[in-house]
């Protein structure tokens, strides 16, 4: 699905998403639960 095609609210939560997993790699962090992707989505409202 191209990024052109994405709606705003999309490509905001993709971007979010990225840079989640960016600072968890990075951290070498594992991903807890379900609480980390709430945090993720709580940045969208």
């Amino acid at each position: 699905m191209p990024h052109n095609k994405l709606t705003k609210s999309q490509r905001e939560l993709f971007c979010n998403l990225k840079a989640f997993l960016y600072t968890k790699a990075k951290n070498f962090t594992p991903i807890q639960d379900v609480k980390d992707m709430a945090l993720i989505l709580d940045t969208q409202d």
